[in-house]
């Protein structure tokens, strides 16, 4: 079937067309859309361990600094040396984040383009082995990720501005503010 049948066959399908023609995608080339649903599985899962196991002392740590910190006299060396600590764990564990939010943008995006690419070759007939789906994910990645990249900053933009929003109603609301 040709390009051109494809396209304007698909204009008139609907809501439900559409979802029978997504679906009918994974038989047809099974094994490249098995092999990048099962990337992004082990993936995500590797994260979440990491982000599991290498979390859980950071946190145990800050909580016992947290507690003592309740009784402790400000301006002793109890105090100031439980502040450090606590300042310590809390850099660290930003850290630990962002390094895994950064790989967790990364698989997330490389799942994204490779389903896209995957499902339209697919969809249009054509044949698809998974080096010709990687050397394309190479030449086309990074349209996509600056697109992703701005949709962040814009969803972190708004939810930035929506906490604003709620603090001021909020402070409005117990009277701090006038």
């Amino acid at each position: 079937m040709s390009k051109e049948i494809l396209l304007n066959s698909s204009d008139n399908l609907g809501v439900l067309g559409i979802l029978r023609e997504a679906l009918q995608i994974f038989p047809r080339n099974g094994k490249i859309m098995a092999s990048i649903a099962l990337f992004s599985l082990v993936s995500n899962f590797l994260v979440f361990l990491d982000y599991h196991f290498s979390f859980e002392p950071f946190f145990s740590d800050l909580v016992m600094h947290l507690f003592p910190l309740k009784t402790a006299q400000p301006g002793s060396p109890e105090y100031y040396d439980l502040v450090i600590a606590i300042k310590k764990n809390v850099g660290v564990l930003l850290v630990n984040q962002l390094i895994i939010g950064v790989f967790i943008w990364v698989v997330s995006l490389f799942s994204l383009i490779a389903t896209i690419y995957a499902s339209a070759v697919t969809y249009s007939g054509e044949e698809l082995t998974l080096k010709e789906l990687l050397t394309q994910i190479g030449r086309t990645w990074r349209g996509p990720a600056i697109t992703c990249f701005y949709i962040s900053l814009m969803s972190l933009g708004c939810s930035v501005l929506v906490l604003i929003m709620v603090g001021v109603l909020t402070m409005v609301a117990n009277g701090s503010i006038p």
